[in-house]
């Protein structure tokens, strides 16, 4: 796992094309999709998204931080802006708000595997290691094969 304080612009990159070139909120399971599946993000809350996006990546962190927190107040607890937020704080170096974010992208989308290893790598620098764990055997619960996360295990 990279350390948020540490992120390179080509390991941001790869998360942030990850975030983008999946679905927002679409669930993991198409099952559970048709039961729970919210309305789908509006076309201008995917513009703002995207400015977040330019600023994480540029390393302006309060302006991706105040452009998250917007989005957030307008359009809900979407897991991807959660999980932005959790990452700008982590580079921040404000980690209770970290947790708070990761923990807020997990309750929005319980199959969201970036936030339970974010959030388990910031705890075991922590020391917390008994929690990173339980995060990581969480995670693989919904995808056994999930590689950064056994990495992170190990």
């Amino acid at each position: 796992m990279i350390s948020a304080s540490r992120l390179t612009l080509p390991a941001l990159l790869v998360l942030l094309l990850q975030l983008v070139s999946c679905s927002l909120l679409k669930p993991q399971d198409p099952a559970e999709a048709a039961a729970t599946e919210p309305e789908p993000i509006p076309a201008e809350a995917a513009v703002l998204f995207d400015a977040s996006v330019s600023a994480i990546r540029d390393e302006r962190w309060p302006q991706a931080e105040n452009q998250l927190l917007a989005l957030q107040e307008r359009f809900g607890e979407y897991p991807a802006i959660s999980l932005n937020l959790g990452i700008v704080y982590l580079a921040m170096e404000q980690t209770d708000s970290a947790e708070v974010s990761f923990r807020q992208a997990i309750a929005s989308d319980p199959a969201e595997l970036e936030a339970y290893n974010h959030l388990g790598a910031m705890l075991r620098r922590e020391g917390r290691f008994t929690e990173a764990e339980a995060l990581y055997l969480d995670a693989l619960e919904i995808q056994p094969e999930h590689a950064d996360t056994h990495l992170n295990l190990g």
